[in-house]
């Protein structure tokens, strides 16, 4: 509960109890939970009037906050903080906040400027987590061709060890339209051990409707096993992969 966190440290500066780095981090925790950004940043602007050295971890926390609620903005802020420090410096987990919050906005340009930071900068590599984020950005802006370039160059650097990185990567072959490099990226997810679900299931059908493939998007669906069941997406790409198909032939 943020709000309650809050007020607690409140009550505290009341009662004239002395707030320590543990329950300002623990205030910074609620504040990420609850994707409550201004308060985070407030927070970290306090510990500095009060004399309480943040950490790696406040900072964190508080982007993680920003991240949450799609703040790229603030989270460049605090990232040009860490940099600027003597103290500290940005891990994986700062720059990948960042990434995220610029991503669920649908930025690309800022998270390719990040990634391409992280990749020359050598101190920060970027993981698994952060690519997804950065492909994401790119489904998410349209920019579909970017996103499976992105996550092809993360194959051949024998990268794409978690499924939310194929998943990022079959939305945005779903999205483009892009039947066939949705259904090779399908094979390839399995090959490398991973079983899809709905989601990448459901981002196949999307491509199949888009390229008419009435048939193919028939037979996924009739493959489709408990754990990652048909839902009404997945019935509404085959019907209007079927209209386009039946279109198509006439």
């Amino acid at each position: 509960q943020p709000r309650a966190a809050l007020a607690l440290l409140r009550h505290m500066r009341s009662l004239d109890v002395k707030r320590s780095l543990l329950t300002y981090n623990a205030a910074l925790g609620a504040m990420a939970q609850g994707g409550c950004w201004e308060e985070a940043t407030e927070l970290l602007a306090e510990m500095g009037r009060e004399r309480v050295k943040p950490t790696l971890i406040s900072f964190n926390l508080a982007l993680d906050a920003c991240a949450k609620a799609a703040r790229g903005d603030a989270a460049m802020d605090l990232l040009q903080q860490l940099r600027g420090s003597r103290r500290l410096a940005p891990d994986v987990v700062s720059y990948t906040s960042v990434i995220t919050a610029f991503s669920r906005a649908g930025d690309v340009a800022p998270v390719l400027g990040l990634l391409g930071a992280m990749e020359e900068g050598g101190t920060a590599e970027p993981d698994d987590f952060t690519w997804s984020s950065a492909v994401a950005a790119c489904d998410r802006a349209g920019e579909w061709a970017q996103a499976l370039a992105l996550f092809r160059g993360l194959r051949a650097a024998g990268g794409a060890t978690s499924a939310a990185v194929w998943n990022a990567a079959l939305s945005a072959a779903g999205a483009g339209g892009q039947f066939e490099e949705a259904s090779t990226l399908l094979a390839e997810m399995r090959a490398a051990g991973f079983e899809p679900g709905l989601r990448a299931l459901n981002a196949v059908l999307r491509a199949a409707e888009s390229a008419g493939e009435g048939e193919a998007a028939m037979e996924l669906l009739s493959a489709m096993r408990p754990g990652a069941e048909p839902d009404a997406a997945s019935y509404a790409y085959v019907v209007g992969a079927l209209g386009r198909q039946g279109r198509a032939e006439l």
